[in-house]
C-alpha cells in the first residue's frame, strides 16, 4: 500500500526548540490529518511485522532521522486508523528520493 501524508510542520522537528505547549496545536492538526488519510485509505494486514518504507523528497542536507521523528505522530495516527499496533512496523526504511517537500509511505506485509 502506498500513501502520501502531509510534510510535517517545522515545529514538529526535535531540533525546533520550544516547549510542548507551543507545538500542541500543530501536532494535533498533523495527527488528525494523518488519521483522516488513514480512514480514507483502509488497510488490512495479517499478523506479523509490517515493513514501512518512507520515501522523502527533501533538501539534500536535511536529516532523515529528524524527519522520521517529526512524522512519528502522523504514522501512529495511520496505524490507529487501521487498527494496527505501530510496534509491528519492522523494519522502517528511510530513502531520500529528491528535492521538495513530499512524504510517501509504502506499507507491506513482511514476508521473511
Amino acid at each position: 500500500m502506498r500513501i502520501e501524508i502531509p510534510y510535517p510542520p517545522a515545529k514538529l522537528s526535535p531540533n525546533s526548540g520550544g516547549n510542548w505547549r507551543s507545538k500542541q496545536a500543530v501536532m494535533e492538526k498533523f495527527r488528525n490529518d494523518c488519521y483522516l488519510i488513514g480512514k480514507a485509505n483502509p488497510a488490512t494486514f495479517n499478523n506479523g511485522d509490517i515493513q514501512m518504507v518512507m520515501l522523502a523528497n527533501m533538501r539534500e542536507n536535511a536529516d532523515l532521522d529528524n524527519l522520521l521523528a517529526s512524522c512519528k505522530r502522523g504514522i501512529d495516527s495511520l496505524c490507529k486508523a487501521w487498527g494496527v499496533d505501530d510496534k509491528r512496523l519492522n523494519p522502517i526504511v528511510l530513502v531520500r528520493v529528491g528535492k521538495g517537500k513530499k512524504i510517501i509511505l509504502e506499507f507491506s506485509q513482511k514476508t521473511v
